[in-house]
């Protein structure tokens, strides 16, 4: 969203009034504007800055949607692959008990005499 300021902080600074009597003071006047070119400068920054600053938050979302876009993907592609898996086991053991067993089955070939970490 781009804002489109009238007046630039320098137009506000060179602006020269033509005063005639009665009418405001052009030291008061010049000082009000001043202050308004102050103003504006800080604005003009703070606009730059937030610009800046949204673009790349802006670029920064784009990748992040592209890695999630990704992982959407290869999520459904595991899902497919290995949705299987669970719909096919209708035994279902606990992880303890997963380990009791292999810790029996690597004692029984220790006790063969077979490494079990060789065997592949």
């Amino acid at each position: 969203m781009d804002i489109d300021l009238e007046l630039t902080s320098q137009q506000i600074i060179d602006k020269e009034f033509t005063g005639i009597k009665p009418g405001y003071n052009p030291l008061d006047v010049d000082e009000f504007l001043d202050i308004v070119a102050k103003d504006y400068v800080l604005m003009e920054k703070y606009i730059e800055v937030t610009s800046a600053e949204i673009e790349e938050l802006r670029t920064t979302v784009r990748i992040y949607k592209k890695k999630l876009d990704e992982l959407e993907l290869q999520n459904e592609i595991n899902q497919k692959k290995f949705g299987r898996i669970s719909d096919d086991c209708d035994v279902s053991y606990s992880n303890l008990e997963l380990l009791q067993r292999i810790n029996a089955l690597e004692s029984a070939l220790h006790k063969a005499g077979v490494d079990p970490t060789t065997i592949k």
